[in-house]
């Protein structure tokens, strides 16, 4: 069993995180399904192609390096 704090945090158990592969400083989606809480862990992902490597941020957006390299492409011949 977990409890919940005062501030309404929870810890999640270092065997649950470890068999799910969540790292510290990864980002978690949450939401109500029925009467459960479900937490996902949450890939960055490129905003231009759902890409999941190498994504940098760039004006608070993700992008990865292969779509940088087409738009220097595209946007440097015309």
């Amino acid at each position: 069993m977990i409890q919940m704090d005062d501030s309404g945090c929870v810890t999640i158990p270092h065997n649950v995180r470890e068999a799910v592969g969540i790292l510290a400083d990864d980002c978690l989606t949450m939401w109500i399904d029925t009467d459960a809480i479900v937490l996902q862990k949450v890939e960055p992902r490129c905003v231009i192609c759902n890409g999941t490597s190498s994504a940098v941020e760039f004006k608070v957006k993700l992008i990865c390096v292969d779509c940088i390299h087409d738009l220097r492409f595209f946007y440097g011949t015309r």
